[in-house]
C-alpha cells in the first residue's frame, strides 16, 4: 500500500475520492460526479482494491477519512491541478498517452479494432489499446476495470450505455465442397436441418446464448449440436475437417475463410429474424463522463457506419458467396 499505486487510478477516479471527501455520504459523491448510487459504490470498492485501503469510514454524521487518505490527498490535489494546468481546453487526443482498456470475446473484434486503430493512432499517436477478454463483462464496465466492452446488446443492465456498431447479419459457415455448396440453389431451412452442428457459445447464460439461438427453435435439447465452445478457432478447425455446419455473423465468416478453407452462404430466406441483433460498444458512468473515452466513441461510431453500408452492399447484392 503506498502512493505509487495511484498510477493505477484513472483521473475520474481521483476526482471522485476529492468528491467523497467534500460530500455526506457516498451518493452524494456520486450524484457529484454523475454517477448512479450502484456504479458510485462499485467505483469505491475498485478503488479500495487497488489502493488497499478504504480511504472513508462510514460514521453517523456522513464520512471521515483515513488516515492513508489524509496522506495520499495531498498528491492526489496535485495531480489534478497539474492536469487541469495542463491542458486547459479539455482532453487533446494528439497529447493523450493512456491506455483505453476493452473487454470482448467475440471472432469479429479482430476487424473491429483492426477497423479502428488507424484513425486512434492517426489522431492519439501515444495512446494504446490493451483488449482483453473477462468472464462478466458487464461488471468490468460497471466497476469501471475497462472502458469498454464490445457485446451482442441483449439483455444489458440498466445503467449500462450503449453504442450499436453493426446488426449481425447471420449467415452458415461450411467447409469447402460442402453438401451445401452443391445445391444450386438458395438454402431451405430443412437444408440446415440434416447436418450437426458446431455451436459457438457467447458464455452469457441468459438472454444471448449464441449466433443460432433462434434458428431451431424445434430441436429439443440441442440435440444435433455435436460441439459448443467459446473459441471461435476450435469450430473453424472442427468444421474444415467434418461435415458440420455452425451460425455465425457475417464478420466472423468472414475473418474465418481467411483462416481455413471454409465457405458460407446466407440463411434461408424463410428464417424470420425475430429482431435485429446489434453488436455494440458498452460502458458505464464512469467512461460516459470521460472526455478520452467520449472522443474514442466518435472513432468507434464513424468506423461503424462505414463498415455497416460494407456489408450491407455485399449481403444485397445478387448471388453472394464466399
Amino acid at each position: 500500500m503506498g502512493v505509487k499505486n495511484l498510477e493505477q487510478l484513472t483521473l475520474g477516479d481521483l476526482q471522485f475520492l476529492m468528491a467523497l471527501e467534500r460530500a455526506d455520504g457516498i451518493t452524494k459523491a456520486g450524484e457529484a460526479m454523475n454517477l448512479s448510487p450502484s456504479t458510485a459504490s462499485r467505483t469505491l470498492k475498485r478503488i479500495r482494491e487497488i489502493l488497499g485501503d478504504s480511504c472513508f469510514l462510514n460514521v453517523k454524521d456522513g464520512l471521515v477519512a483515513t488516515e492513508y487518505f489524509s496522506k495520499i490527498k495531498p498528491v492526489i490535489q496535485d495531480i489534478l491541478e497539474r492536469m487541469q494546468g495542463f491542458n486547459p481546453e479539455g482532453f487533446s487526443p494528439e497529447k493523450c498517452r493512456r491506455c483505453f482498456r476493452i473487454s470482448c470475446m467475440m471472432a469479429e473484434v479482430s476487424r473491429i479494432i483492426g477497423g479502428i486503430v488507424p484513425t486512434f493512432l492517426q489522431q492519439a499517436p501515444f495512446a494504446s489499446i490493451h483488449l482483453a477478454h473477462h468472464d462478466n463483462e458487464f461488471e468490468q464496465v460497471l466497476s469501471g476495470n475497462v472502458d469498454f466492452a464490445i457485446v451482442t446488446r441483449v439483455g444489458l443492465p440498466p445503467d449500462i450505455h450503449y453504442l450499436d456498431l453493426y446488426p449481425i447479419e447471420r449467415v452458415v459457415l461450411f467447409r469447402k465442397g460442402h453438401p451445401l455448396s452443391k445445391l444450386g440453389r438458395p438454402l431451405k431451412t430443412y437444408d440446415l436441418q440434416m447436418y450437426d452442428r458446431a455451436s459457438i457459445s457467447t458464455g452469457r447464460h441468459n438472454h444471448w446464448a449464441g449466433p443460432d439461438q433462434s434458428i431451431f427453435p424445434f430441436e429439443k435439447f440441442r440435440e444435433r449440436t455435436r460441439l459448443t465452445t467459446t473459441r471461435f478457432n476450435v469450430v473453424w478447425e472442427a468444421l474444415e475437417k467434418t461435415d458440420l455446419i455452425s451460425i455465425c455473423g457475417y464478420r466472423a465468416a468472414e475473418i474465418a475463410v481467411k483462416a481455413n478453407d471454409l465457405e458460407f452462404l446466407p440463411l434461408p430466406s424463410e428464417i424470420a429474424e425475430p429482431n435485429i441483433w446489434n453488436l455494440s460498444l458498452i460502458w458505464g458512468e464512469r467512461a460516459h463522463q470521460d472526455e478520452g473515452c467520449i472522443w474514442l466513441r466518435k472513432i468507434f461510431a464513424e468506423w461503424g457506419k462505414a463498415d455497416t453500408k460494407r456489408v450491407q452492399n455485399l449481403v444485397h447484392s445478387q448471388g453472394y458467396r464466399h
